[in-house]
């Protein structure tokens, strides 16, 4: 965990929160009107250019820590959240008003992958369902992408990286060490690219994980030598990791919609994907929401429901040979439309703030706040906090009990905190750090 940067939020005043310590450890915030915030909607429908309702949120962000290029979290055990800097160290964040939350866990997965003539960059991760289970086989078990580098040129040096998802055991009894090394549950074939293959990672109520992996610009047979519907490129695939398969590392569900087909890979969910990332999987209606980058910066926000869909970018189609239904985006975001791009989006299922229970809650780059049904047709609606974020965003991800943490371009990582009724603009709110 690193200091923060320069002009970064040690105290929330920039955004409506000036904070103190005073005596017995105790954090005093002092709410303070911020700056006005723009009421601009999204629309209503997925390329609306007209301006949509706005509602006021009684909440407000709260500094969770600055870290050192952090590039994920999800939420664990006991209201924690999960943060994963890309250098591969792994910080575990107590629930804010929790003792823990003074000392945060730090684990260091780097070590773990030394191979010789490669360095590791760590992307996304996911935790498994029976993470803090003791009876769950997945306890303890963490899924991350990791692309390894060469180091060296030259003859006899390898020349392209490779990518793979690896199965990470963290210890149980609260230890800084791992439980055992790494396994490697699926790789990738090599590549020259600068950005990775493996974009998004989730697991969902059974344990099966969820992959986004990116389409490549170039024709699938001079990348693999298969054809599109047998390449795993632009596609979301969906595997048993802890079941092991004699050609694999991992199991195919048979519940997948190509288990049985010729047409394509077994491990394949959805195809006709661009660039896939910001997966989250909600654990009461088993939908897969993901972001979904299009040439010239535009997003959409899509949903997984069944498997077997096609997204709609097509790699390298023969034309009247791929007969399919294109899905629908929740969203789409323009930048033609000076709309930002998407930060994430999941289905709030956290206790804060009721009014959201069971809709999208979407975040996009410039920190604005949106409210999305999960029917399209009954549109959006902005949310306003009692003031801005007013910082640039990586990603929003559902952090501990459900609730959003918002991951920064600057390394600071934020928290949204129900404001107390009672506590009016300019009075003084004392939150115990205590148990």
């Amino acid at each position: 965990m690193s200091s923060c940067p320069v002009g970064a939020l040690r105290s929330l005043s920039l955004f409506g929160i000036a904070a103190a310590t005073g005596f017995g450890g105790t954090l005093l915030l002092l709410a303070v009107p911020g700056p006005p915030h723009p009421a601009r909607g999204m629309g209503n429908a997925a390329n609306s250019s007209e301006s949509g309702p706005t509602r006021p949120l009684d909440g407000f962000f709260v500094s969770l820590g600055c870290f050192d290029a952090p590039v994920d979290a999800a939420a664990g055990d006991a209201g924690s959240t999960w943060i994963l800097e890309h250098s591969g160290l792994l910080h575990r964040l107590a629930p804010r008003h929790h003792a823990e939350s003074r000392s945060p866990r730090t684990l260091g997965l780097g070590s773990q992958f030394v191979e010789a003539g490669f360095s590791p960059d760590f992307g996304t991760f996911a935790l498994h369902p029976g993470f803090a289970d003791p009876r769950s086989t997945g306890r303890g078990t963490l899924f991350v992408s990791v692309t390894a580098h060469p180091t060296a040129s030259g003859p006899g040096s390898p020349s392209t990286r490779h990518e793979g998802v690896h199965e990470v055991r963290l210890p149980t009894d609260g230890g800084n060490g791992l439980g055992g090394s790494p396994r490697e549950v699926v790789r990738l074939p090599g590549s020259s690219r600068s950005h990775p293959l493996i974009t998004g990672l989730c697991c969902d109520a059974s344990g099966r994980l969820y992959i986004g992996v990116r389409a490549d610009e170039r024709p699938i047979a001079a990348i693999t030598g298969t054809s599109a519907q047998h390449s795993l490129l632009g596609a979301i695939l969906r595997v048993d990791p802890l079941r092991r398969d004699d050609a694999t590392g991992y199991g195919i569900p048979g519940t997948n919609p190509f288990a049985n087909s010729p047409s394509a890979r077994a491990e394949i969910w959805s195809r006709g994907v661009r660039e896939p990332h910001l997966f989250s999987c909600d654990p009461i209606r088993q939908d897969v929401v993901f972001a979904d980058t299009l040439p010239g910066g535009s997003t959409r926000l899509q949903v997984s429901r069944a498997g077997g869909e096609h997204f709609g970018w097509r790699q390298e189609y023969s034309p009247g040979t791929d007969r399919h239904r294109e899905e629908s985006p929740l969203l789409d975001l323009s930048p033609n439309e000076g709309r930002s791009r998407l930060a994430g989006a999941f289905l709030y299922r956290g206790e804060r703030f009721p009014a959201l229970a069971g809709r999208y809650l979407v975040a996009t780059r410039d920190g604005r706040l949106f409210s999305l049904s999960t029917e399209p047709a009954n549109g959006v609606i902005e949310l306003v906090p009692d003031a801005p974020l007013g910082r640039a965003l990586f990603s929003m991800r559902p952090g501990g009990g459900g609730e959003p943490v918002f991951l920064c371009k600057s390394g600071e990582v934020f928290g949204l905190e129900k404001r107390i009724p009672a506590c009016a603009d300019q009075e003084t709110l004392v939150c115990s750090r205590g148990p």
